[in-house]
């Protein structure tokens, strides 16, 4: 992580009594977490985070939010706060129904896309099994290269 080394720079260069990093999910692993746990202040003192991560994205989460997504979440119209324990760390959760239904419905229509795609690829195998042959694409995508004449050739318009 580029993370730990900018921190230990800043604390060598600076008299600091506190510091408190604060990272998103790119920053998220326990790798990440040990590293930031084992700084160091001058004083003595531990380094302070905050991260902003989406739980539902880390295996490592599930079974501690599922009582909270099973009792405050369900029925919920504003956005829930609670607070765990994980790893001997403070764990705010937050949960907003209108953002996960966002996420939801465009969870669905990517994965309608990719059923569709699906479908059309497996057609288009199976036609090829059955002895048809297709043309593929042109090199050059749908357009071709060139300038288009206005003014009609011996072979016909182009």
């Amino acid at each position: 992580t580029t993370l730990k080394p900018v921190i230990e720079q800043v604390i060598r260069r600076f008299p600091v009594k506190r510091v408190i990093a604060v990272a998103d999910r790119g920053l998220l692993s326990t790798d990440n977490l040990a590293e930031l746990q084992a700084i160091r202040l001058p004083g003595g003192h531990s380094l302070e985070f905050i991260l902003a991560v989406p739980g539902r994205r880390y295996a490592e989460f599930v079974d501690l939010l599922e009582p909270f997504h099973a009792a405050p979440c369900q029925g919920a119209t504003d956005e829930v706060h609670g607070e765990l324990a994980w790893n001997g760390l403070r764990l705010i959760i937050a949960h907003n129904p209108r953002t996960a239904a966002e996420t939801g419905a465009k969870r669905d229509r990517t994965i309608a896309d990719l059923e569709q795609q699906a479908a059309a690829w497996c057609g288009k195998l199976d036609a090829q099994d059955a002895g048809q042959r297709t043309r593929g694409p042109h090199p050059l995508g749908w357009r071709r290269a060139g300038v288009v004449s206005t003014t009609p050739s011996r072979d016909g318009p182009t």
